[in-house]
């Protein structure tokens, strides 16, 4: 399908669910007000997605939960499967501005009455599919062993439970479009599927782009501090090390020192302070983000564009691989308000 081809026809169907019969509407909801209703999604919180809707009377059955959809000719696509979380209603007019919320917010509702606990050897996975009851799942192969016994007090909240057990076997939780849920690899990056380029006379980008970055304040100084005691004496090593070229100390003018003190350091030497130091200087990364609005393609928080900036910023110019960190849908227009994080 040409997503560049900004004149193919699209329309929005909102089903309405029983909470234990997600492969089976009870109807579409009728009233939607597109105008009034919106996607959003984001990569760094836990619930990952939620919604808005407006609806104008309708049919509206208190208590199911909604599925909104999104259709052009030829191919459609499950936006996300929502649980109704607040009604506010007006009366003049008989209009609801319904808030939604992902299944993994309705999976947070629950803080656990009773205690959890878990043997070492036990498949942290597995554990975690049986722990999600009625909410259906479809983890990938791959899962990993308990190194030792675990135990959730009561009130330990369930989606924490299920970040964890996914984190031990080295998965990220994520729902998809249909309420399943599904997880991927931590730090996993997704091949780029989706090009937005914005010298392309057919781009699907428009109007403002912006580019913020951290470059003139993210760390530039690593420093190292280990203290202890020695036949009742005490003692102490430190070790910096400065970013390289034009992010370095010299160049800017001033350090902007990330300090870590350690709790352990053996042997206790300046050489082994010096290589953590050089380790941690290692890490700092600086952090480029992008703001754009474009029409709609079919990606997700977490999904991986490249953007085509051409020669358009003095500084960041070329092709930018970017992970998508949010994303705001207008249903009426499907036009996206994008947050593209450089990877």
């Amino acid at each position: 399908m040409d997503w560049t081809d900004q004149t193919r026809p699209h329309w929005i169907t909102v089903e309405m669910l029983q909470p234990q019969m997600l492969d089976a509407a009870i109807g579409e909801l009728d009233g939607v007000d597109l105008s009034g209703s919106s996607v959003s999604a984001s990569y760094t919180t836990d619930t990952r997605t939620s919604a808005k809707l407006r609806v104008v009377g309708g049919n509206w059955v208190r208590g199911s939960w909604l599925r909104i959809v999104a259709h052009y000719p030829d191919w459609e696509r499950e936006l996300g499967t929502y649980v109704v979380a607040g009604e506010p209603y007006r009366l003049s007019g008989g209009v609801y501005d319904l808030e939604l919320q992902s299944l993994l917010w309705a999976f947070s509702k629950d803080e656990c009455p009773w205690p959890l606990s878990l043997d070492a050897g036990q498949w942290a996975m597995r554990v975690a599919a049986a722990e999600c009851g009625a909410f259906r799942t479809a983890f990938p192969d791959g899962d990993a062993k308990l190194p030792e016994a675990v135990t959730y007090d009561s009130g330990t909240n369930r989606l924490k439970r299920h970040f964890d057990l996914l984190a031990i076997a080295g998965m990220r939780a994520e729902v998809d479009g249909h309420g399943v849920f599904t997880a991927e690899p931590l730090g996993a990056a997704r091949a780029a599927e989706f090009s937005i380029s914005l010298a392309d006379p057919k781009g699907i980008a428009h109007g403002d782009v912006t580019r913020e970055s951290d470059f003139l304040t993210m760390p530039n100084r690593a420093g190292i501090a280990y203290k202890w005691n020695a036949d009742g004496d005490d003692r102490a090593v430190y070790a910096h090390s400065d970013a390289k070229g034009n992010a370095s100390p010299d160049v800017r003018g001033y350090a902007v020192t990330e300090l870590k003190v350690l709790e352990e350091l053996d042997p206790p030497t300046y050489a082994h302070a010096q290589e953590e130091a050089d380790r941690l200087r290692d890490t700092f990364r600086e952090s480029v983000e992008w703001r754009l609005r474009c029409r709609y393609i079919p990606i997700w928080e977490g999904d991986t564009v490249i953007l085509d900036v051409a020669d358009r910023d003095p500084e960041y110019s070329g092709k930018r691989t970017c992970r998508v960190e949010s994303l705001e849908l207008d249903l009426e227009h499907m036009d996206m308000s994008l947050v593209l994080k450089e990877v």
